[in-house]
């Protein structure tokens, strides 16, 4: 039994509820499509926006700003769970939210890593963060 068994219960439970855990039979099949959907989606969306923006500002900042952003959205998940006020448009919006600060954020920290790793610890590092 891993530590963490009582957490990993309550998001089945979550996602069962909502219809949206893909190991449940029951899940619906849409429902479970549009939860990948809003966590691929802003890849595709924003991943040329996000190149060009870690070149244009300062990458330090817009790492900072974003990941508050990303603290401040998986909060809000996590309060409307905990407050059993979650429901599957909700969660897709949330989730939505928090994969475009992912997707702004990663081409800035691939950026930084050369700034933040020894030389020779360079090739681990980018393969760690790849």
């Amino acid at each position: 039994m891993d530590r963490h068994g009582g957490l990993k219960h309550r998001r089945l439970d979550v996602q069962r509820r909502l219809g949206v855990a893909d190991d449940d039979p029951g899940a619906s099949p849409l429902a479970v499509s549009l939860v990948q959907v809003a966590t691929s989606l802003p890849t595709f969306l924003f991943a040329l926006l996000a190149g060009a923006l870690a070149d244009i500002v300062d990458k330090r900042r817009l790492l900072i700003v974003v990941e508050s952003f990303i603290l401040v959205s998986s909060t809000a998940l996590a309060t409307l769970v905990w407050l059993h006020l979650i429901t599957p448009g909700r969660l897709l919006f949330l989730t939505f939210l928090i994969e475009t600060g992912a997707a702004l954020t990663a081409p800035a920290w691939q950026a930084i890593v050369p700034q933040l790793v020894p030389r020779q610890d360079l090739p681990e590092a980018v393969a760690a963060t790849a």
